[in-house]
């Protein structure tokens, strides 16, 4: 049986470090097991890839860099450094991106001149959950917030195709994205502040439980689920503000 799990939670590591003005963060989980391959010379299952491109966050990149600097006095400077509260500069405005889309490609036969079998159980899930919390009470162009969270979940399982040859896959395969998590503000007593944009899109893409042949036979037998979700509650506060308070959100 295959089966993966990732999660993930964009919060800050360390309590007593500030909030991170921008933070972004792609995952990609790739998992390709067992599919089988048939020729004239022989039967065999494709290689297996089981590995994540991710990028660093932004967050993780501040707080981690590329290496620990070897001097103490520098080390002990950059740690200084990350403890700086900037939110007087940014003035509380928080830009935020989550890209989550795990890869699932499991329990196909291809008959190439060979006949090729494959049965197998997969599973798959990435999951990447942060809320932003910020404010811009009393503030002039402060405390907004632009938010895009996409989940996709390409999934290609149990599939049959034969080429003057025999193939046959039995396959339950189910997978999930999701990338999700709330947004709080507040532009009280503001001018231009906070104000929310979001944009969330989630698209489960399936190809399964296909039989194709041409000179051959070809047989499937295969349960498949899809889930992709991307999320959250945007809460923003405009009371007795000027132009605060307002939501843009557009789901995809």
């Amino acid at each position: 049986m295959l089966g993966t799990g990732i999660a993930s939670a964009q919060d800050n590591v360390n309590p007593d470090a500030p909030p991170n003005a921008l933070d972004a963060q792609a995952r990609i989980p790739v998992d390709v097991d067992h599919n089988n391959l048939g020729t004239p010379a022989g039967n065999g299952d494709l290689p297996t890839i089981h590995r994540e491109i991710r990028t660093p966050s932004v967050s993780e990149l501040t707080a981690a860099g590329v290496a620990a600097p070897a001097n103490p006095l520098v080390r002990s400077g950059r740690d200084a450094l990350g403890r700086v509260d900037t939110s007087s500069v940014t003035r509380g405005n928080r830009a935020d991106a989550d890209v989550v889309a795990p890869v699932e490609v499991c329990g196909n036969a291809i008959a190439a001149g060979g006949d090729a079998y494959s049965e197998a159980d997969c599973a798959g899930s990435a999951e990447s959950t942060g809320d932003v919390k910020t404010d811009g009470s009393h503030g002039t162009l402060a405390g907004n917030v632009a938010r895009a969270g996409a989940a996709a979940s390409p999934q290609v399982t149990g599939n049959a195709v034969a080429i003057l040859a025999n193939s046959e896959t039995r396959t339950d395969a189910d997978q999930r994205a999701v990338a999700s998590g709330d947004v709080t503000t507040s532009g009280r007593d503001g001018s231009l502040s906070g104000n929310i944009a979001a944009v969330q899109g989630a698209v489960p893409a399936q190809v399964t439980n296909n039989a194709l042949a041409a000179g051959g036979n070809s047989h499937s037998s295969a349960t498949s689920s899809n889930r992709a979700d991307a999320g959250g509650t945007v809460l923003p506060g405009g009371d007795r503000a000027a132009g605060g308070g307002n939501v843009l959100g557009a789901p995809l």
